[in-house]
């Protein structure tokens, strides 16, 4: 008897879970909300690192800065979860805005935000020797100033983590309840960045809203 063909198994994989948003600013935008921190209002007390200098910046910069990522945010997520609805809608930031300057031996703590449904992150400085500290790293974790966006605990068959060390314009956009913490560093030198919260508000006019 003649062995049968092999049957090939057909299989699919879902996209699930948080929807994790990983683009670049350009340089010019990198400089332009450099150029307008303003630095005057302390903010430290309103949140979870361990950092010195935390100010308030200006939404309304961020906001115009921003509003062409948040539109591919949205075109994305609407793609990723198969839900045209999802274009019909808008991302506004909520509450104050911050720029984080990050120096040796400072660290984000594992916390998510509260306030808002979606958060971002902007890498505006990452000092040259902090790059060199991390090529030169030899643990298996994302290594000095990197950051790690965790889901769920380890789980056998599951990615449940992902960690990144950041580069100048890195831009991550994500679900306000992802949680999240930055590893400190031993190097000279600040590493800029900025962040906020931001509510998804659905149903709107395009142009009333976009530029």
């Amino acid at each position: 008897m003649k062995d049968k063909k092999k049957q090939i198994i057909q299989w699919t994989f879902p996209y699930w879970g948080p929807f994790l948003f990983k683009t670049q600013l350009t340089q010019q935008e990198v400089k332009h909300l450099l150029k307008n921190a303003i630095n005057k209002e302390d903010h430290s007390k309103n949140l979870a690192g361990h950092i010195k200098k935390e100010f308030v910046y200006p939404e309304e910069i961020l906001q115009k800065t921003l509003n062409r990522y948040f539109r591919a945010y949205l075109d994305a997520a609407s793609r990723y979860y198969n839900q045209a609805d999802i274009n019909n809608s808008s991302i506004g930031i909520k509450g104050k805005a911050w720029i984080n300057y990050m120096e040796a031996g400072e660290f984000n703590p594992p916390h998510f935000h509260t306030g808002g449904d979606l958060s971002f992150v902007i890498y505006l400085q990452i000092p040259k020797a902090l790059e060199k500290e991390h090529k030169a790293y030899k643990g298996t974790s994302c290594g000095p100033g990197g950051v790690v966006f965790i889901n769920e605990p380890h789980r056998p068959f599951s990615v449940t983590s992902t960690s990144y060390f950041p580069k100048v314009g890195d831009l991550f956009i994500f679900p306000s309840n992802l949680h999240h913490w930055v590893y400190p560093f031993k190097s000279k030198g600040e590493r800029i960045s900025i962040s906020a919260n931001t509510i998804w508000k659905r149903h709107y006019d395009k142009n009333q809203v976009l530029n």
